[in-house]
């Protein structure tokens, strides 16, 4: 569902998308075209486009605040072997 609220960090206008793997990601609302505007205006979804919307994280000052970690299976410091073990 799209949400249109503002920045809890910076207070810039932001709408919520979801990608196409369908994880929500937050976007300037400045970067929205009026049709979507209008969309979100009435409730209807619409997707998060590559290289027409602008995700928040680029430009929002404490968006590190905000992200997610990313999540490894093995922690780096466990990952490694010697190049000598292998015959």
């Amino acid at each position: 569902m799209s949400n249109l609220t503002s920045c809890k960090a910076c207070a810039e206008q932001i709408i919520f998308l979801k990608t196409k793997n369908n994880k929500t990601i937050p976007v300037n609302f400045s970067s929205v075209s009026s049709v979507e505007k209008e969309f979100a205006a009435i409730g209807k979804e619409f997707p998060f486009v590559y290289g027409r919307h602008i995700s928040h994280f680029a430009t929002c000052t404490d968006s590190d605040k905000f992200r997610k970690s990313s999540k490894s299976f093995f922690p780096l410091s466990t990952c490694y072997f010697s190049l000598t073990s292998i015959n």
